[in-house]
């Protein structure tokens, strides 16, 4: 079965908007991010797009890893739904962390583009260690 195109652009926009998380590029999240974003953590913290950008853009948070694992998608016609575990790793102001989440992302169909404009995550517990 093919994977239909809103997915697949759907999953262009969400490995950009990964890796301006990585290299705190705030133009790449704003660009991909929707005004009407509304995000929380696994505290149950809510943020904003503008608190979203504050975060991982220039001197937020310095992510080292972020890698994706069991991605889904579920398209339904302008929103496509996308869930999966997230391994971060990096430092914010002094503190170390390192998380395994659970993440749903929710993209909506604009005139500029696919944007995301919910998501939440849950902490999993602690990572697997590597069996090296």
């Amino acid at each position: 079965m093919a994977i239909p195109e809103s997915t697949s652009r759907v999953l262009e926009v969400f490995d950009a908007v990964r890796q301006a998380m990585l290299t705190n590029d705030a133009d790449v999240l704003r660009a991909h991010v929707g005004t009407d974003y509304e995000g929380s953590d696994a505290a149950g913290r809510l943020h904003d797009k503008e608190q979203m950008i504050a975060a991982y853009g220039p001197g937020g948070v310095d992510l080292d890893v972020f890698d994706v694992s069991e991605v889904r998608a579920r398209s339904l016609t302008d929103t496509v739904l996308l869930r999966g575990i997230a391994h971060i790793r990096g430092r914010y102001e002094d503190e170390e962390f390192e998380h395994e989440l659970g993440f749903l992302d929710v993209y909506a169909l604009r005139e500029t583009g696919w944007q995301v404009v919910a998501s939440h995550v849950t902490d999993l517990g602690e990572p697997e260690a590597d069996d090296a």
